[in-house]
């Protein structure tokens, strides 16, 4: 049994029915749909795996929306040659433990904390490129006004000396304040590269995703634009990219005069000795790796497909998933309780059991075991599922 249309055949082979009679097509494919949900999320049945660039100053990070339970994270840091795992601990137990749990370094631990999840320490990787430019005396210089609803600028990249063929993009930075109360609508970023005779390829120009004029806060601070649904592909050799910001129609309807200010301004900071840059690019090295179990399954639109992971229980436990589809058509009508419970308890006990192989290693439960409490004096990794009842090696 690999397909829908085998598992209600399956079905329909117990009921005694063709289809055309008490339990009707829809009803049957409604309740299977339902059950590969509740497996995925009772039993833990469907594992699948999230990867993400990490930023700089950056603790938390969205989870997927169908994320159940976590299995295992992994940090490639700028110094080792493969992902590092990290230990996961409660945000609670950070806080107590340090105080404030915004510390920057490379990450060692990590939490959940809702639907996000957050490094600790948080993550110090420096851009890959910044664009500096010498004070002028100037705190910013442009101005994203309702009037002026795009901001346009040119830079030029040259990257000969860079090994990789190519380089992505996955965030860029530039630095932001505003004046007045937080405005509304989107501000949005754009990318667009220039041919030889300097003409712009407008179908090549990329966006960032929407953020919020409202984030903007009134001091400097880098503000990142998303563009890992479009990454920013750069060549090694010079090329020169026009780029701008631009506002939707909330913000360019907006009365500066309610807002008591011009709105989002982008310019320079020279309150130091130097300039300081206002363009950072952020590499994309997909660095944060999320191992976890989905929380439900898509529908399902053509009924003769092969059911395959990563979206739905794997074939082992389609037995379980026609027991849960019976238990609902038993109960329709109060057709038949005494059967509805057999079904209901069989499936219950089958996913106990596929959730019990599950969980072996979820949310940290495995914790490396000192030297001297170890049952053995073999090489590790030893592992203690903290139970109090046995302290074993993992292989």
């Amino acid at each position: 049994m690999s397909t829908l249309n085998e598992i209600l055949q399956s079905v329909r082979d117990e009921l005694g029915e063709d289809g055309n009679g008490y339990w009707k097509d829809e009803e049957l494919v409604r309740w299977a749909q339902f059950a590969f949900t509740r497996h995925a999320l009772e039993a833990l049945s469907v594992p699948a795996e999230v990867k993400t660039t990490t930023l700089p100053g950056v603790q938390e990070y969205e989870l997927p929306a169908d994320f159940g339970e976590l299995i295992d994270v992994r940090f490639h840091d700028q110094h080792s040659t493969k992902p590092e795992p990290l230990i996961y601990v409660d945000k609670q137990t950070l806080l107590t433990a340090h105080g404030s749990i915004f510390y920057i370094g490379e990450p060692s631990e990590c939490y959940i904390y809702q639907d996000k999840i957050g490094l600790y320490p948080v993550p110090d990787k420096s851009p890959f490129y910044e664009r500096t430019f010498s004070g002028d005396g100037t705190l910013f210089t442009n101005i994203l006004t309702a009037e002026a609803q795009a901001f346009e600028n040119q830079f030029e990249l040259d990257l000969e000396d860079v090994s990789e063929p190519r380089i992505e993009i996955s965030h860029i930075g530039v630095l932001l304040k505003r004046e007045g109360y937080p405005y509304p609508g989107d501000i949005q970023m754009w990318m667009t590269p220039e041919t030889a005779e300097g003409a712009s390829v407008s179908e090549w120009t990329l966006k960032s995703n929407p953020v919020p004029a409202l984030f903007v806060n009134v001091e400097p601070e880098w503000v990142l634009f998303d563009f890992t649904n479009a990454p920013v592909t750069l060549l090694p050799n010079a090329v020169t990219w026009k780029m701008g910001i631009q506002t939707d129609a909330d913000y360019r309807n907006a009365d500066a005069s309610t807002y008591q200010g011009p709105g989002v301004q982008i310019g320079i900071d020279t309150t130091g000795e130097a300039g300081t840059a206002w363009l950072q690019l952020h590499c994309m090295k997909n660095d944060l790796e999320i191992d976890y179990y989905r929380n439900t399954c898509p529908p399902i639109l053509n009924y003769d497909e092969e059911l395959e992971l990563p979206y739905y229980p794997p074939a082992r436990y389609h037995p379980t998933i026609i027991d849960m589809v019976l238990s609902k058509a038993m109960r329709k009508g109060q057709y038949n309780l005494a059967a509805a419970s057999d079904y209901e308890a069989r499936s219950k006990r089958d996913i106990m059991y596929a959730r019990a192989q599950a969980t072996l290693k979820t949310r940290g439960d495995i914790q490396r075991v000192p030297k001297r409490v170890r049952v053995s004096n073999r090489r590790g990794p030893y592992v203690d599922y903290r139970n109090g009842r046995f302290t074993g090696r993992a292989f």
